[in-house]
This record gives C-alpha cells, sequence and structure tokens, in this order.
C-alpha cells in the first residue's frame, strides 16, 4: 500500500462503535482522463489498464476492511472500477445516480488547458468562496450536487448501520457533498489537494453527524 492510500484510511476502532463507514474512492483513470477530456455525463469512457491496475491497488489498500456493499456512480469509469472492487470481497456493486459527476454543462467532451481552468473555477467559487448557485453554462450548480450527494450518502447509512461500505464516485461530487455533510471537514483542508484515482478516503456517520477525519494530498487531474 503506497503512502497516499495509508493516510486516507481511519482504523475502524477510531471512529463511533454505531457508526456507518463509508470508504469513499474516486473512480480509476479512464481513457478521457488519459486523453485530457473532460467529461462528467454517463455512461462515458471506460478505464485504461493504468485505471484497471489503480483499482486492484485500490481493493490491496482496503481489503482488510469488513466490506459489506459496494456502491457506485452510473458512470462506466466508475462502475468498472466499483466491479472490480466489488468482485474481490465476493459482492455486485449497486449503481446509484446521486454519485455521479457534477454535470459540466458545455465543456461536455472538451479537451485543453482553458476548459480545465473553467471547472477549476467553479470548484473553487463552490468550496472557497461558498457561492454553490454559480454553474457552468447547462451545467449543475453546486447546491443540487450538494443535495443529491448528501441524500445518496444518507441512504446509504441508513440501510448499513455499524457496517463498512464502499462508494466509487467521481472528484468534483466528492470534495463539495463531503464538505457540505462533514462539519470538521473545511475548504483549506481540502482546496489544492484533490483525491487522487483510486485513494480511499473514510467517512463516518454516527450520532453525532457526518465526519471525515483524513484528506489525502493530491494534485489536480480531469474529472
Amino acid at each position: 500500500m503506497t503512502a497516499s492510500l495509508r493516510t486516507a484510511l481511519t482504523p475502524a476502532d477510531a471512529q463511533d462503535a454505531d457508526a456507518s463507514r463509508i470508504l469513499c474512492i474516486r473512480h480509476c483513470q479512464s481513457t478521457d482522463n488519459a486523453a485530457g477530456v473532460h467529461s462528467s455525463r454517463p455512461p462515458g469512457a471506460g478505464l485504461t489498464d493504468l485505471g484497471r491496475s489503480q483499482a486492484r491497488e485500490a481493493y490491496e489498500a482496503i481489503r482488510a476492511e469488513p466490506v459489506t456493499a459496494v456502491y457506485t456512480s452510473t458512470a462506466r469509469r466508475a462502475m468498472e472500477t466499483a466491479e472490480i472492487l466489488a468482485a474481490e470481497f465476493g459482492l455486485a456493486a449497486l449503481p446509484d445516480r446521486g454519485l455521479l459527476e457534477y454535470d459540466i454543462g458545455v465543456l461536455e467532451g472538451v479537451s485543453g488547458a482553458e476548459v480545465g481552468r473553467r471547472s477549476q473555477e467553479i470548484l473553487r467559487r463552490w468550496l472557497v468562496e461558498g457561492e454553490l448557485e454559480v454553474a457552468l453554462p447547462d451545467g449543475e450548480n453546486g447546491r443540487a450536487v450538494a443535495a443529491r450527494f448528501g441524500a445518496s450518502m444518507t441512504r446509504i447509512a441508513q440501510a448499513h448501520p455499524r457496517e463498512t461500505v464502499v462508494v466509487v464516485t467521481h472528484v468534483g461530487t466528492l470534495t463539495v457533498g463531503l464538505i457540505s455533510l462533514c462539519a470538521d471537514l473545511t475548504a483549506d483542508r481540502v482546496w489544492g489537494r484533490p483525491l487522487g484515482h483510486g485513494v480511499p478516503v473514510t467517512v463516518s456517520r454516527g450520532a453525532s453527524g457526518w465526519s471525515c477525519t483524513g484528506w489525502p494530498s493530491g494534485r489536480s487531474e480531469p474529472s
């Protein structure tokens, strides 16, 4: 297990005994990621060979966890990541549209540095400035993203009390969603440190609400 994977995990005995534990994992590298193409809408592109290797590494990072379910965004890159993980645990991947990446509107399917700059600016305004009502043209605003992600995470946690489950999702949705859910996760801890492909981060939901005690370092990559 790499150092970045280790630092993202929180031991089960450090959590509330009655809490649901959710191992949130960003999907692994897709062919669009490798080509620098920005995409958000399903089905989208599947994994590269590197992406499949990243998924196997992600499994090695969590193989000792008592995982009882694997949920995933319905985007192909997330589904393929989740299917690799679920198969190792003897489970089936469970699709949930609420885990999809935020809709990037007119930037869908476009590549180039300017596209990356515009999508990053929207995330900065959501995360750092708290301007959740803004959106890319024809895209989704931050409040809608946080609401659907939060609803999915709450349903998952309620379905698995005192269990550990995996959620495979996307870096933009995951970041704005977790900051909205977890009072102990702030913008200064995550901005400029996006979750890498296949890296797990532990979230728990107990009597006191949602908590995310660890966030690994990272660098910007297409979603």
